[in-house]
């Protein structure tokens, strides 16, 4: 999918929504951009599945999706942020990992075919090959098992040393055609 950019991360706070919207900011002068956050619910009771306690956001998923489009009203939510970098729309879409590809696909559906879209995504890379995939990684952190297994599928990795990345963005184009 050459009109998608995937941010994946090897680890949580790995910089990927400050990425995002640098890219976002970047491309949206030239084309139109909409931002997508995927997380990936796993089956647990009482606990998230990115650790600690939760928000219950992915509790009622079972083995579905949710499309939720941001509408900007929590400024501190990743998407919101997206949005406010210059993104046209931004979805979170939640997801059981067994609903992963028919709801990524329910989503582009919705998108259409002509946006750009920067997406932050690690689980994404398994099933789709976009036009770009950037790993994002902390310094002095151990990755993922998840993330390690894909790493050889980064165009770039971007190491992120809690305050910045080492990915300038003014190198990035879009081509539409």
């Amino acid at each position: 999918l050459a009109r998608l950019l995937l941010i994946g991360a090897t680890a949580r706070y790995a910089g990927k929504t400050q990425l995002a919207c640098k890219i976002i900011g970047r491309m949206a002068a030239q084309v139109e951009v909409v931002a997508v956050k995927v997380t990936v619910a796993e089956a647990q009771v009482g606990a998230c599945a990115r650790g600690g306690p939760g928000c219950g956001a992915c509790a009622t998923l079972g083995d579905g999706f949710s499309i939720y489009a941001e509408d900007g009203g929590q400024v501190s939510k990743d998407t919101a942020k997206m949005k406010a970098a210059g993104a046209t729309r931004s979805f979170w879409l939640r997801s059981s990992r067994n609903q992963l590809v028919p709801a990524f696909e329910s989503l582009l559906d919705r998108i259409g075919p002509r946006p750009a879209i920067v997406c932050e995504s690690t689980s994404l890379r398994a099933h789709w090959v976009p036009g770009v995939f950037l790993l994002a990684t902390r310094v002095q952190c151990l990755p993922k098992p998840s993330a390690a297994a894909l790493a050889e599928h980064a165009d770039r990795t971007v190491i992120f040393d809690g305050r910045s990345g080492d990915f300038d963005v003014a190198d990035l184009s879009f081509d539409s055609d």
